[in-house]
């Protein structure tokens, strides 16, 4: 019973622990997700603008 109740209870230091792996996992999975952007765009090639 009490692993139940220390799992509960509000812990702000692991809050905040939490929220910088978090906000550290958003920026890179963001930051994969422009590189796979840059390289599409750049794999595209000259006939996808419309040059004939």
């Amino acid at each position: 019973m009490a692993a139940t109740i220390s799992m509960t209870t509000p812990d702000s230091a692991a809050d905040g622990a939490r929220r910088r792996a978090l906000r550290r996992m958003r920026t890179l999975a963001v930051s994969l997700l422009g590189f796979a952007a840059v390289v599409y765009v750049a794999t595209l090639g000259p006939t996808a603008s419309g040059a004939s």
